[in-house]
Order: C-alpha cells, then structure tokens, then sequence
C-alpha cells in the first residue's frame, strides 16, 4: 500500500509543512490534526489512556473514566476522586465520611457526608442547623415558632400548622395547641 497524500484520508502516516497530521487509517483507528481548524480527531474501537491521576478505558466495564491523585479502579474505591462507568457505577469521594455513591450492581445510592444541606422550595434537610432540622410547606419553616408547613429539629423543637393560628408547637418543654375550632374524640354526633 503506498503512503497516504493528504491527512484527509489514506492509511499510513502523514505529515506537512502546514503541520497537519494524519496516523493510522482513515477506514478504522486513526488520529488526525487538521491545523487550519486547529481540530484533533481520534477514531478507535478501542481507547485508554492512562496517566498518574486520570484514567479513560473504552475496554473496561463499557467504558470508564477515573480520576484523582491515586485513581479508582472501581465503584468500591476508597480514594479521593471521581469514578465512573459505562455499568452505571459513579463515586465521588473525598474520604470515607464524604462521599456520593450509586452502585448498579446493589441498585442502591449511598450519600455519607459529615455536614448535609439540602434545600428546595418547598423542603429543608439541614444536618448543621439546631442539631439537625426538616423543614416542609410552601415557604418552609425556619424554625418551630415561625412560618407554615411542617418542622422539626434534633433540639426537640416541633410545629405543625401556621404561626398566626391552628398550629401544634413544641418548643422542647411545652406544647402549645391553637385552634379556632378544637374536637376531642369521636367526631359523629
């Protein structure tokens, strides 16, 4: 076969003045430069590329990507980084307090995490806040004593209900009920 003329297309390798590149076969692996677009195309079956703190592997579990200072070689890893895998498997950890892990093999997701914060519209779940709080309603609650919706917190603080009126607070030694109409027992007549 003789040598490729353009880096266009050919097998074999190809170089010009211009500094455009062409290695390996245009019908199959190759790499390419093309220096006027400044693009770089690689075609493979297969592709690894493995350096100290990253690791891309096209062979391994549909493909994987793992980095850090020591990469993961799986979704059980016990080093800081990023793990992830054509299976589904992911980990991001930072140690073993800290970490995000989904395992597709045991279809669960584990989230470890020495302070957690998550916080939506309409919930509130604050591991660093009054011992830990949960916060639900349309604006949540800040605190036991305040807002609409549903709190609670691990200092023994309760609220159901609204601020103003109809609410069950427990401010950790007394509760509190306020209602404009207020049943006991059975509610047939």
């Amino acid at each position: 076969a003789s040598p490729p003329t353009t880096f266009e297309s050919g097998t074999g390798f190809f170089v010009d003045g211009a500094g455009n590149l062409l290695l390996g076969s245009t019908g199959g692996s190759f790499i390419q430069f093309a220096a006027s677009s400044g693009h770089v195309t690689i075609s493979s079956q297969i592709f690894s590329l493995f350096t100290s703190t990253l690791v891309i592997d096209s062979s391994t579990n549909n493909g994987k990507i793992a980095l850090g200072a020591t990469p993961n070689t799986d979704v059980d890893g016990t080093n800081a980084g990023v793990y992830m895998d054509g299976t589904g498997d992911f980990l991001v950890r930072g140690d073993a307090d800290n970490f995000l892990k989904f395992d597709s093999d045991e279809s669960s997701i584990i989230i470890k995490s020495d302070t957690f914060d998550l916080a939506t519209n309409n919930l509130v779940i604050d591991s660093g806040t009054n011992s830990g709080k949960i916060a639900l309603g349309s604006t949540p609650p800040t605190a036991y004593n305040s807002g609409t919706g549903f709190y609670a917190d691990g200092a023994g603080n309760f609220k159901i209900g609204n601020s103003d009126a109809n609410n069950i607070n427990f401010d950790g030694t007394d509760l509190q009920i306020s209602s404009s109409l207020f049943l006991s027992g059975s509610m047939t007549v």
